[in-house]
């Protein structure tokens, strides 16, 4: 199943798999050793658009950024031809090739170049022949046909996509966010022929505008940290007073109001989200997916951790707009700072409640372990319809009674986070199947976890294939065991899923590599995933999830980046903004906190990457720039053409991660 199903509602991975690898970082350590980012990071230039094509004597509009200085002036210099104006090339009479560079003022030693491929004259002079213009943004074009009027149009998108609009006087609009390609071709078609230009779309404030649900987890100065609330954006740069959010750590359990705030969305979609509370001054570190869609790092030094935003659907904010079937899963701490993770189902009647008889969970406390607890139920406690917030009691003889903030993204989705001072619990709920089938896991399902072991910090990942009739038909598997990477084939002999209890929404899953028995229970999503939480001595406690595998491409286009897991004695939460192409390795930037210390605009380069088996895993390798470079050598496991599942595979971190296409 394509990743389209749930692509405004993803990834429920990132806050699970943050819980359980902060988790052991706050009771057992990290990763062996640990790689740090250089906190000296340098000037860097990047330039819009990365290439163009322009007919002789046609003008370009380029766009430069420098990051990491206070002086974002630069100097523009054509080799091969062409002169500037200003950042405006005119491109020389002869068709060709030249190249194009901006220099830093800041820091003369540091620039970036971009080639322009000049062509023939065309029987329509478009004007600009390129550009690079914000999302939302507005855009002036002019045409020059021997006097003959000119039709103006744009080439035609595909399915559920938008290129903007252009009049008939040139004035185009952009789209809210890059489209697929990032690029958008403008035509002006006169009687005797047609010219064109090139847009490229850059991201934008108006790229994040409305009302989302956010959550992540992390730590902070009193170890394990979750968050969850509801924030709102104006399309303009600013956070509107009347947000919330809901924090639970070992400092306090609290419910602060938001009371404004900024931010600033770079053309890369990677945006600085600053508001603040009743209480503080947060700072977010975002990357752009969709308008309905981001990955977030708390970015600032007093607390880190990685979790997601998610544009919430204004007219599902209600009781009964939670109604049938939900798996979930929540991980954490208990009340000894152990590690903790519980997994489930349960039907929800539209009215608030959620009854006994109806309901499932499995709990793995420090590796004490209950399985398929059925007297798990619950109620809705309060309900606020303009965050979408909500209080619920889950009650069960397993846990007893455990409150919850929840937050509802839409029908199909809801954030959770505990209120109680403990355990410390958080993750979310997904909209499951009334009933399911052996033949409800069919297929390649690419998966990751994270966890504790009793040395540290545990994430795994890999392509396990089932057939419908209760069997595991093999796979590949790798596990980072607190920076001890083992990479393993899947058995075909002692891997085996049933439906148990039976009639139940839960499936009792058993992986062997041969010598070793993984058991999860497993919950189905009604978006192509499940819930996966580790019922084994194998580890003290993992969770994560998988995912129902539609491709092998090899990654290919923009895509945000979130990597979170153990580094040292700390944590450490990455997020992103690359790149890759047929003719080149992983480019573009990231921005990291390591434990409160703060890494902003980290440039790639020299990075590596893989093809997919036929399996659909691979390697990458992300290499920072110099100073001081570091690197993050990782699998990933292909869910589609959009989503990339990560785990770190060396023995500096022990990170799980996601790439998820921009476009």
């Amino acid at each position: 199943m394509s990743s389209l199903s749930w692509i405004h509602s993803r990834l429920l991975s990132l806050p699970i798999l943050s819980v359980a690898l902060v988790v052991l970082m706050v009771g057992c350590g990290g990763g062996n050793g640990g790689s740090h980012l250089n906190p000296s990071t340098s000037i860097s230039v990047a330039v819009f658009p990365g290439t163009a094509t322009a007919p002789i004597n046609g003008m370009v509009v380029f766009t430069a950024t420098v990051y990491n200085a206070t002086n974002t002036a630069v100097n523009w210099a054509a080799t091969g031809g062409g002169t500037f104006a200003g950042n405006v090339l005119t491109a020389p009479a002869m068709p060709g090739t030249i190249t194009i560079t901006a220099t830093s003022q800041a820091d003369t030693t540091k620039s970036a170049t971009v080639s322009v491929t000049v062509t023939a004259a065309q029987p329509v002079a478009v004007s600009p022949s390129a550009v690079a213009v914000p999302a939302g943004g507005l855009q002036q074009f002019t045409a020059s046909a021997g006097g003959q009027a000119v039709v103006w149009s744009l080439s035609s998108p595909p399915p559920g996509v938008d290129f903007g609009h252009i009049d008939q006087s040139g004035n185009y609009t952009a789209p809210a966010v890059p489209p697929p390609g990032g690029t958008v071709t403008i035509s002006a078609t006169s009687a005797t022929g047609a010219g064109t230009a090139n847009v490229t779309i850059l991201f934008s404030d108006a790229s994040l505008v409305g009302q989302y649900a956010f959550s992540y987890s992390g730590e902070d100065t009193a170890g394990f940290l979750a968050v969850a609330g509801s924030i709102t954006f104006d399309g303009l740069g600013n956070v509107t007073p009347g947000g919330v959010e809901d924090v639970n750590s070992g400092n306090a359990v609290a419910t602060n109001p938001i009371t404004g705030g900024t931010y600033d969305v770079r053309p890369d979609g990677r945006t600085t989200v600053s508001f603040t509370t009743s209480v503080a001054t947060v700072t977010f570190q975002v990357t752009i997916i969709s308008p309905q869609h981001a990955l977030l790092v708390r970015f600032d030094t007093v607390a880190t951790g990685s979790g997601t935003v998610d544009l919430q659907n204004k007219a599902e904010l209600s009781v009964s707009a939670i109604s049938n079937f939900y798996s979930f899963a929540v991980s954490g701490i208990n009340s000894g700072g152990f590690p903790e993770a519980i997994a489930g189902n349960f039907f929800a009647d539209g009215n608030g409640n959620f009854p006994i008889n109806k309901a499932i969970q499995d709990v793995n406390n420090a590796g004490t372990i209950t399985q398929a607890d059925v007297s798990l139920q619950g109620q809705i406690v309060t309900f606020d319809t303009n965050a979408g917030r909500g209080l619920l009691q889950f009650t069960s003889t397993t846990k007893g009674t455990l409150q919850f903030a929840f937050y509802i993204v839409d029908h199909t989705h809801l954030k959770l986070v505990e209120i109680d001072s403990t355990p410390i619990l958080a993750g979310d709920a997904f909209s499951a199947p009334n009933s399911i089938t052996l033949a409800s896991l069919t297929g390649n399902n690419a998966f990751t976890l994270g966890g504790s072991v009793t040395k540290g910090a545990y994430a795994a990942g890999g392509i396990f294939a089932s057939n419908g009739t209760g069997s595991i038909t093999g796979g590949v598997q790798d596990l980072n065991v607190a920076g001890r990477v083992l990479t393993q084939s899947i058995a075909t002999s002692g891997s085996t899923y049933a439906i148990t209890p039976p009639s139940s929404n839960r499936i009792l899953l058993s992986v062997s590599n041969g010598s070793s028995t993984f058991t999860y229970g497993v919950y189905i999503n009604s978006n192509g995933t499940a819930e996966m939480i580790e019922l084994d001595t194998n580890v003290v406690v993992a969770s994560g999830l998988a995912f129902l595998q539609s491709s092998t491409a090899a990654p290919q286009g923009n895509y945000a980046l979130n990597l979170t897991g153990a580094v040292g004695q700390g944590e450490e939460d990455v997020n992103g903004a690359i790149a890759s192409s047929v003719a080149a390795a992983f480019t573009g930037y990231l921005d990291a906190n390591v434990t409160g210390s703060l890494f902003p605009n980290v440039q790639l380069s020299g990075s590596s990457t893989t093809a997919p088996s036929t399996r659909g895993r691979g390697t990458i390798t992300l290499q920072t720039a110099a100073p001081s470079p570091t690197s993050f050598a990782l699998a990933y496991y292909v869910v589609d053409n959009q989503t990339y599942l990560l785990v770190e595979i060396d023995s500096q971190r022990v990170m799980l991660g996601v790439m998820s296409r921009q476009f």
